[in-house]
């Protein structure tokens, strides 16, 4: 009989070993997705930049921040009035009577000089405060402002009857007033004696002057604290050091 054999033992094979897969490869993946997030977050911020600054500063240019303003003087007009309650008044335009009188008062935050330009005889460009009074005999610097003080003008005289006038005409008179830190010799006619009715040429020479202003305009806000009316006028901080302020008072009268 044939022996009885024992299966010969399966050969065992050994599986192929998978090859790893260097970890660079996983570095480089982590850097292109984060390259990838850092560039969509930055175009999100630069397309929300550009819309929030279009529809906060439509013009284009500048700074969307406001530009902070100081104070920098006040002022109200007391009107001549049997009423004491309603003889202080203030704001960028007062109303008052056809014929009535008044006085300018002005209380800056620096020592200085004040000008006014307003209407004159039909309504002319004429020169109301000057360095010199309306005679050249007057001693000058008569329109020198101290900080803290009430600057009163027309200034009170002996008998009180010191007063600007309106005319019958209704309608609104404009004063120019100009605040410098030092005398103006420019427009000459600042240096010249007051009550003085501008020329054609100065009178071009004046509008010059107010459109140089303009480059840093001021602004009235009125002062409702306290006790009497006032406004105050502002500059932009960041105006030119000594730099001349220029505001109007309007006084509307029927």
């Amino acid at each position: 009989p044939a022996e009885f054999q024992q299966p010969l033992p399966r050969a065992q094979v050994d599986a192929p070993a998978r090859p790893r897969r260097s970890p660079l490869i996983f570095v480089a993946a982590a850097v292109i997705v984060l390259l990838i997030l850092i560039g969509a977050g930055g175009f999100a911020f630069i397309k929300f930049k550009g819309t929030n600054t279009g529809a906060t500063n439509p013009s284009g240019g500048g700074s969307d921040l406001p530009v902070p303003m100081h104070e920098v003087a006040r002022y109200w007009i007391e009107v001549e009035t049997k009423d004491r309650d309603a003889a202080i008044r203030a704001g960028d335009t007062v109303s008052m009577q056809s014929g009535e009188s008044f006085k300018f008062h002005f209380s800056p935050n620096e020592s200085g000089y004040l000008y006014i330009v307003g209407p004159g005889l039909n309504n002319a460009p004429t020169t109301f405060l000057t360095y010199y009074a309306n005679q050249p005999k007057f001693a000058a610097g008569v329109n020198s402002v101290a900080s803290g003080r009430d600057f009163v003008f027309p200034a009170d005289s002996a008998d009180k009857s010191n007063w600007i006038t309106l005319d019958r005409t209704s309608g609104t008179d404009e004063f120019t007033f100009v605040f410098s830190p030092a005398p103006l010799t420019s427009p000459a006619f600042f240096a010249a004696p007051s009550q003085h009715q501008l020329t054609p040429a100065e009178i071009n020479e004046w509008e010059t002057f107010q459109a140089q202003a303009r480059s840093a305009p001021s602004t009235t806000e009125a002062v409702k604290g306290g006790a009497s009316p006032q406004t105050a006028v502002k500059m932009p901080q960041n105006g030119a050091e000594n730099a001349s302020v220029v505001f109007r008072v309007r006084i509307e009268h029927k």
